[in-house]
């Protein structure tokens, strides 16, 4: 009897974000030929997406007892009157070195686990995770492959410097480093040593058939945060909204902005048209009722809500943000493409989606077919040729 080749796959968590979508998608697809197990190093033990029976699930993480002790006069600086108390210097000493003890724990914890269970192989997603999973697989012999789930150019800001040197000094250990673009493996990480890298796109997920009637409706989908550019978006509805009485705009996600996108809509005046239902169990219900998908990001790593929009068939416009979008969309082939930071040309693509049912069918129908080559198929095999290169070579 053959044995099935192990994997182990290591995540911070399984909540509602594109890299968790395309790990537990990779993962459910690789149960039928592998023994797959998701390790989870995070403290929020709810998942969003479902994993197939075959897949196993581990914590490595617990959350931590809450501290009982009385605060003391260092723990608080008196702040100016109506500004914030801010935290002192030393409570925040105190609380970044529990966090590094925090991690160095769970990095001896993985360390035992992959001592332990002797995968064949090991994937880890997402920067910091990265980071943990190379330096607990230090020396084991065990294949590791890492994964960049965005531009780390337009990243960079959201880690910190700590965090950059352990990158700059770990991803070196790494088989191999995936990006999710060309743009990004080419620029991102530039002092990476090139025979590291690799680009394998995301996977999409077949949309069920669309409605015989869909609806006058906008969608946008991602976190309300500031790098999806859902400001830029209202901006645009509301501008081509008074031409265009029977469309309304839906905004599928949660996140930090959702306040400050509800005032930015009352201000427009397009309040009562927007919906913004938060994060749903099933979001292609909705892509595949609408009629037009907008990405606006400023920034991006591959973008899976594109892709699913592509593959209900809806037609789509995307800003040209750096990394992500140009390839996936031939601009008036399968959708249509504006320049980053140009509220003109947003405006008018919108306004032609909106007004042209004709142009609207075309489109939507090229970019059903046209998103064949990311089928989660195709992908993960790309992923598993890697994954045998990183074993052929130890």
């Amino acid at each position: 009897m053959t044995c099935r080749p192990r994997l182990v796959l290591v995540i911070w968590s399984l909540g509602p974000g594109g890299a968790e979508r395309v790990l537990t998608t990779l993962a459910n697809h690789w149960a039928s030929t592998h023994d797959v197990e998701i390790v989870v190093l995070g403290r929020d033990h709810t998942d969003h997406y479902p994993l197939a029976p075959a897949v196993r699930r581990v914590d490595l993480s617990r959350p931590r007892r809450q501290a009982t002790r009385r605060a003391s006069r260092d723990d608080v600086v008196t702040a100016a009157p109506g500004l914030p108390a801010q935290r002192s210097f030393s409570r925040r000493l105190r609380d970044r070195v529990g966090d590094i003890v925090h991690h160095l724990l769970l990095a001896w914890k993985l360390r035992r686990h992959l001592v332990r269970t002797r995968p064949d192989a090991v994937v880890a997603f997402i920067d910091r995770t990265n980071i943990m999973t190379l330096t607990a697989s230090r020396g084991l012999g065990v294949p590791v492959v890492v994964s960049e789930r965005t531009d780390p150019r337009e990243h960079a800001s959201q880690l910190s410097g700590y965090d950059r040197v352990l990158r700059r000094l770990t991803y070196p250990w790494a088989d191999a480093v995936v990006f999710q673009t060309q743009s990004a493996a080419q620029g991102g990480l530039p002092w990476l040593p090139v025979s590291r890298v690799r680009v394998v796109p995301n996977p999409v997920h077949a949309c069920p058939a669309a409605p015989s009637t869909r609806r006058d409706l906008v969608v946008g989908m991602g976190r309300l945060s500031p790098e999806k550019g859902f400001d830029r978006l209202l901006n645009a509805f509301a501008r081509v909204a008074p031409d265009h009485p029977t469309w309304r705009l839906c905004l599928l996600g949660e996140g930090p902005l959702r306040a400050d996108l509800l005032e930015q809509a009352r201000t427009l005046g397009v309040e009562e048209r927007l919906a913004m239902p938060g994060v749903v169990a099933d979001p292609e219900a909705t892509l595949s009722a609408g009629k037009v998908f907008a990405l606006t990001s400023r920034y991006e790593g591959f973008p899976n809500a594109l892709l699913e929009a592509m593959a209900c068939g809806m037609g789509v416009v995307a800003v040209d943000c750096r990394s992500g979008p140009a390839e996936i969309v031939t601009d008036g082939v399968d959708g249509l493409l504006v320049p980053q930071d140009d509220p003109d040309r947003l405006a008018t693509a919108l306004d032609r989606l909106l007004t042209d049912e004709h142009l609207r069918s075309r489109l939507g129908a090229k970019a059903r077919s046209s998103v064949g080559r990311f089928e989660v198929e195709a992908v993960a095999d790309q992923w598993l040729d890697i994954l045998r290169e990183a074993r052929r070579q130890r």
